[in-house]
């Protein structure tokens, strides 16, 4: 399964949406997403994918928080997927 998959299967176990686009912030209230929501996607999402969740992750977000580019920052994280 490739990073996108994992991720999206991740996000959906936590709460059950749909995007409708990509480049949606993971923050956007429309996918209800709350902080323990979000944190605990991350938390999975580096056990599952192999990252480590660094102040590097946390200031990527700020700027860069589209569904896209979080997979696009995990893959060039992981373990194994560099």
């Amino acid at each position: 399964m490739d990073i996108k998959s994992q991720f999206l299967e991740i996000v959906r176990s936590v709460r059950p949406i749909e995007m409708e686009s990509m480049d949606d912030s993971m923050f956007s209230t429309k996918y209800r997403l709350d902080a323990n929501d979000i944190a605990y996607i991350f938390l999975l999402a580096s056990e599952q994918i192999g990252f480590s969740v660094t102040e590097e992750l946390i200031d990527f977000l700020e700027e860069h928080n589209s569904f896209r580019d979080v997979i696009g920052y995990i893959g060039s994280h992981a373990a194994g997927h560099r």
